[in-house]
């Protein structure tokens, strides 16, 4: 699924001239302990699920990580940034 979104990307690249930047959010969910700052920081992107643990919204499992492809990382970064365990990375 990622690989697609990107394929799509890269044409839409191609077909408009410009670049377009885009950014991913990554989640090692079993590492998550279920604290729930991520889900109060940045709701828009998490929640938290029936398992006492996180759940990045929208994502795709890729190589046992969720991942969502995003052009704004917006709140994540918050997230990332609160949460105890680390379990979750934002690449730009």
């Amino acid at each position: 699924m990622v690989t697609k979104i990107l394929a799509i990307i890269k044409r839409l690249k191609q077909i408009y001239g410009r670049e377009i930047k885009m950014a991913k959010v990554i989640q090692e969910r079993e590492k998550c302990v279920g604290c729930g700052a991520c889900a109060a920081i940045c709701p828009k992107y998490w929640e938290m699920s029936g398992d006492g643990k996180s759940r990045l919204k929208g994502s795709n499992v890729v190589e046992g990580k969720h991942v969502l492809v995003l052009e704004d990382v917006e709140c994540n970064k918050d997230a990332a940034n609160a949460c105890p365990v680390k379990c979750i990375m934002v690449e730009e």
